[in-house]
């Protein structure tokens, strides 16, 4: 449908960096598996190629590109193009996610108008070669981070902490559940929530940990975190903070750095709450709403 016949029920906001192979892929698989739903494709860019953006509005003249000439980081290009998004629902999305049938973002939609507790909702994913991709889980430790990045996540108590982390128990499920945060690749949330927000995703996250804090503010300020299963869509994902060294990535590489410095600008900003399990005076915690 012609996003520009009616007001767009659905605004779809691509999040891209430097891939723009990737993007026409994900760009076509919106033309062909989006149909009756008035929508509207906002591509929010950062560190913006002339050419390259010349040449994905010839190819896609229905889209809203917004550029920026620096990277300025996933919380910056997506509260921008949230701002000029004129739909009721966001599908927010990395540009490597691919729409695999016509189904999956109206099931999605269809839920999230029945349960008006919910802010945000999030689909199955799948990597490329059909294995299913872990976006679900409980809050961060410290023993957490461990376990992650170093042998410790290899031994028997490792390993149990790791499978409470990733709701391991729920593997299989079918139906939608409840989680304390969802991986930022893919999130439908409403436009009449996120305005209640101020900010948006937080800009003081670059890069990691901003998708964690969003959930934290929804989840205190009553709304729900869920996972649906029902709706599946494709992410040609890579772990770019994981070098395969282990603990020794955070000195060789940056994406590792970057990781967990904004796990330290978490804890800053909750007070180490979810390390020490300190609840704050309702006060303080609505600073950060």
């Amino acid at each position: 449908m012609n996003m520009s016949e009616k007001k767009p029920k659905l605004s779809i906001i691509v999040n891209h960096y430097k891939t723009p192979d990737v993007l026409r892929v994900c760009l076509d698989s919106i033309r062909e598996n989006v149909f009756d739903i008035p929508y509207e494709v906002l591509v929010t860019d950062s560190e913006t190629d002339k050419i390259v953006k010349k040449d994905i509005e010839s190819f896609y003249p229905e889209i809203f590109f917004i550029e920026h000439e620096k990277n300025v980081g996933f919380s910056k290009i997506v509260n921008d193009a949230i701002k000029a998004a004129k739909g009721e629902f966001l599908f927010i999305i990395n540009a490597d996610i691919v729409f695999k049938d016509k189904e999956s973002i109206k099931i999605l939609i269809d839920h999230m108008e029945r349960h008006n507790d919910i802010g945000v909702l999030g689909p199955k994913l799948f990597n490329i070669d059909g294995s299913l991709q872990h976006t679900y889980f409980r809050d961060y430790t410290f023993l957490t981070i461990l376990a992650r990045r170093t042998f410790f996540g290899k031994t028997k108590f490792g390993g149990k902490i790791l499978n409470k982390f990733t709701y391991k128990e729920m593997d299989g499920a079918s139906d939608p559940f409840d989680v304390k945060w969802l991986m930022g690749s893919a999130y439908l949330v409403k436009k009449s929530v996120m305005e209640r927000f101020p900010g948006y995703f937080d800009e003081r996250f670059f890069m990691y940990f901003e998708d964690v804090d969003f959930c934290e503010r929804m989840r205190r300020n009553g709304l729900r975190i869920v996972y649906f299963p029902g709706s599946e869509f494709t992410h040609y994902h890579s772990r770019a903070s994981y070098g395969g060294y282990g603990s020794l990535d955070i000195f060789s590489n940056k994406m590792a750095r970057a990781h967990i410095k904004s796990y330290l600008k978490y804890l800053w900003k909750w007070r180490f709450e979810q390390v020490f399990k300190y609840r704050r005076p309702t006060s303080i915690k609505n600073k950060w709403t």
